[in-house]
């Protein structure tokens, strides 16, 4: 059993990692020159196209919603009305009893809808309305009447399932903003790969340049003894081939230099034209460093915890519950009752603050009612919604069970890659100083003649695979601790990754 201090230790391992001297130095533009991991890191976390569109996606989940949550805006009606109804009536026999009758009405009035995320329904409407008689001038008078309609759902549409679909677009929405956290890890952890080979790539045409001007300086110092016929003109061949091998080295090590800035610029979200322009790196390759070893246990919880692709995940699988609880609800009969109170009220008179007068004076007639509404689904329809949302849900809970699975793997993994790339660069870093010692000897002993050419060039080749194989030891080391730190969520502060997800435009206030 591990003490607690250790297992702190342990979960600070990857973030340690980050912040380690010599791994993502922060320093600024200014303070060191070309360019550093961290503006590497930086510049693709801003610009790559999977962070963009990562970003487009949680602008999009925020619309998605704010519609969600539309059923439940209040909707406001007006409306004005005026009529003229124009009739014969008859009042005895013959043309001259003819007595045209004239109608004027006008009606105006307002209502409100609200459906609320409980279900209840309610409804209140005022309306006013005024009609005149001609040619009885006394038939004029003024109406108005409030009205309030209460509709409550008891079975199917009760206890908030109306609103289902809205909290499990607001639960989308924290997925898509988890998913922009995921894409600037990805980023992130692309960026420093990429850059971790730009490095290697500039150490290894350094490297080449080196033992290319090493093999000429053997040529030139046997050039010498050759003139002073102290070794035969036959001596220069393996040397000139030696320094031609050399040469073509350095030719294929520039190569491989622009494709690895090639891939830098690409990962950093840099125009094609610019990427030729991108400075030297500044960051060097990480040396051999011992770290404790962390538990375990200690880096998978750390990572289950801060991996934002599994917290997109899970949080998938709970909006799709709420969907898929709404439509097992959809199977139930609708029962719903609905009650309407109000008032009318009329008042008599031929000014026009007759439409007004009548909401308060003589108030003579109140009326109520309730009504209650059975309703039964009849059909496949409900079955197959309620049976692809349960499917739905069990995909993304064998998805958040998978990736979980392959989390805890990627982060052994990355821990053993971790160890033993500190043990291959602490090997690689003896083989160097020993292939030193070794062309060293041999020149010296080729000085005196105890040597041949040919132990000089191997000495050389040797001193060169050996720095070599040390480069290519350091990538990985970086490689490796970079992974670790993105397999535990550590690559990218959380605090960094927020800002970045808060960078997408604001959600609606939430109501």
């Amino acid at each position: 059993m591990r003490s607690g201090c250790t297992a702190t230790r342990a979960l600070a391992l990857a973030a340690a990692l980050c912040a380690a001297a010599g791994a993502w130095p922060r320093a600024s533009a200014a303070q060191q020159p070309g360019l550093t991991l961290q503006r590497a890191m930086d510049a693709a976390v801003e610009r790559s196209g999977g962070v963009r569109l990562a970003r487009e996606e949680l602008a999009g989940a925020q619309g998605a919603a704010r519609a969600a949550a539309g059923p439940f805006d209040a909707t406001v009606t007006t409306f004005a009305t005026s009529t003229r109804d124009n009739t014969l009536r008859w009042t005895g026999s013959g043309a001259q009893t003819v007595n045209p009758s004239r109608t004027l009405g006008v009606t105006y009035g307002v209502g409100v809808e609200r459906t609320f995320r409980s279900g209840l329904v309610v409804s209140p409407e005022v309306k006013a309305t005024r009609r005149e008689f001609s040619p009885d001038q006394q038939g004029r008078n003024n109406t108005a009447a409030v009205d309030l309609v209460l509709q409550m759902p008891l079975l199917r549409g009760a206890g908030g399932q109306i609103g289902a679909p809205e909290r499990a677009a607001r639960v989308a929405e924290d997925v898509a903003r988890a998913d922009v956290r995921q894409a600037v890890a990805q980023g992130a952890l692309d960026a420093a790969t990429a850059y971790w080979a730009y490095a290697a790539a500039a150490e290894r045409l350094e490297v080449q340049r080196q033992a290319e001007a090493r093999a000429r300086r053997l040529v030139e110092q046997t050039r010498v003894l050759v003139a002073a016929q102290e070794r035969a003109q036959a001596d220069l061949n393996p040397l000139l081939a030696a320094l031609a091998t050399r040469q073509s080295a350095r030719s294929g090590a520039e190569q491989d230099l622009v494709e690895a800035r090639q891939t830098l610029g690409l990962a950093m979200g840099v125009a094609g034209e610019e990427i030729a322009a991108l400075p030297a790196p500044a960051t060097r390759l990480p040396s051999a460093a011992t770290h404790e070893e962390a538990a375990a246990d200690a880096l998978v919880q750390q990572a289950l915890a801060r991996r934002a692709d599994l917290v997109a995940a899970r949080q998938a699988v709970r909006a799709q519950g709420m969907l898929a609880d709404a439509a097992q609800a959809g199977l139930r009969p609708r029962l719903d009752v609905q009650l309407s109170v109000g008032y009318t009220g009329a008042v008599p008179g031929e000014a026009w603050s007759g439409l007004v007068t009548p909401f308060y004076r003589d108030l003579n007639t109140w009326s109520a009612s309730l009504e209650v509404n059975w309703q039964a689904a009849i059909g496949n329809a409900a079955a197959g919604t309620a049976a692809q949302s349960r499917a739905l849900l069990r995909q993304g809970e064998v998805n958040a069970q998978e990736l979980e699975r392959r989390i805890r793997s990627g982060v052994a993994v990355a821990a053993q890659a971790l160890r033993h790339g500190e043990e291959e660069l602490a090997r690689a870093d003896e083989a160097v100083g020993l292939s030193r010692t070794s062309v060293d000897n041999e020149e010296r002993k080729f000085q005196m003649g105890m040597s041949t050419l040919f132990d000089v060039i191997q000495a050389e080749d040797q001193l060169t695979s050996s720095l070599l194989s040390r480069i290519g030891a350091q990538e990985r080391y970086a490689d490796a601790r970079a992974r670790l730190a993105f397999e535990t969520g550590a690559l990218v502060p959380p605090s960094a990754a927020v800002a970045e997800a808060a960078s997408a435009p604001s959600p609606q206030a939430r109501r």
